[in-house]
């Protein structure tokens, strides 16, 4: 028997506002890269999601939820309207000046995303996790109430960016996994009977929704996403590599965000180009420039450690190009030159 409970129907609803949301009834499920959030709430609590992008994260009713499969991690997760932990006399470990801020107290973390205004009642949500971050409190403000009926609250949700991509960057960062800033593509090629991800990494401006879209007509490819991949050591074998690549919900400007996962053949950085080149890169170099688009807790030693030891390994183990491409190329051959190339030592 399943130690969490069944899923309820995700249907997309028409809220007062007039806008439509999917209306999600704790308890549910949001699962991103292998991590599987399970959340519940008080009776009568209801959390709305309006983007598009997170249907297929969330199962549908049909699908027995189940206890962490092979390579996923379950993480429980308790939905709160109430008022503000205290945190006088927190360590503020992290400010990004403007969104969230990073707290520690006594053993536990706090994450802060702000509100409008200013002082200690200006927040939006406060997610609580102990030390072992095998749980999640979400404290939330009234800022987040969208409609009162006389037997249910609607939140607007609060599991979604920028806290969700928080959470999954600290609970995988221990457990070979991490989240990078680039697209990725599903592809089959030659004799390996497994799908195939590529991964196109780059900062903003880089080039990742353009060189997705010269792939688009292309038959044999599918998208993950245009903007985050998350990439994790998998203790399942592949023909590929036992690095899985995972498509997320948290889409750029193509709006490409696909449930899927594939073992990982490459990865390149892009780059805008006078001509079509694909270049080697040393683990050296690979590692210099994989560094800057990665999520990696700079703020907590403990996980910022093992998340460069992954880092280090990824290079290793995983072919890195420099991919330079023209706005005219052709997407499909720039692919298959990538999927063409060696594999290192260590992937055969």
């Amino acid at each position: 028997m399943s130690p969490y409970p069944r899923p309820p129907q995700i249907q997309p609803k028409t809220t007062s506002s007039g806008s439509l949301a999917l209306i999600l009834s704790p308890p549910f499920e949001l699962t991103v890269g292998g991590l599987c959030y399970h959340v519940t709430g008080s009776d009568g609590l209801e959390v709305s999601e309006r983007d598009p992008c997170y249907t297929s994260f969330l199962p549908p009713a049909n699908q027995q939820a189940s206890a962490p499969r092979l390579d996923e991690v379950g993480l429980p997760v308790e939905i709160r309207l109430d008022e503000a932990p205290d945190l006088n006399g927190a360590t503020l470990l992290f400010d990004t000046g403007e969104a969230w801020s990073a707290h520690q107290h006594s053993t536990d973390l706090f994450l802060r995303m702000r509100g409008p205004g200013h002082g200690p009642e200006s927040y939006q949500w406060i997610a609580q996790l102990p030390k072992s971050l095998t749980s999640v409190v979400l404290h939330c403000s009234e800022r987040l109430v969208e409609e009162r009926q006389p037997n249910s609250i609607r939140l607007a949700n609060p599991l979604r960016y920028p806290l969700d991509q928080l959470l999954t960057s600290l609970v995988l960062a221990p457990r070979d996994g991490l989240i990078v800033h680039g697209a990725g593509l599903v592809a089959r090629h030659g004799d390996v009977t497994e799908d195939q991800a590529i991964v196109f990494a780059g900062v903003s401006g880089a080039g990742k929704t353009t060189f997705m879209g010269l792939c688009a007509d292309e038959p044999e490819l599918a998208g993950l996403s245009d903007d985050r991949i998350i990439l994790r050591h998998s203790t399942r074998h592949h023909a590929t590599s036992d690095i899985l690549a995972f498509g997320t919900p948290w889409a750029g400007e193509g709006r490409v965000a696909v449930h899927r996962s594939a073992g990982l053949r490459a990865v390149c950085f892009l780059q805008h180009a006078d001509r079509d080149r694909l270049r080697t890169l040393t683990s050296r170099d690979a590692l210099e420039r994989l560094l800057p688009v990665t999520s990696i807790p700079w703020f907590l030693p403990r996980l910022m450690e093992p998340a460069l030891s992954f880092c280090e390994r990824l290079v290793e183990e995983v072919p890195f190009f420099e991919l330079g491409f023209r706005p005219e190329s052709n997407g499909g051959d720039l692919v298959r030159r990538v999927l063409a190339a060696p594999l290192k030592r260590n992937m055969l």
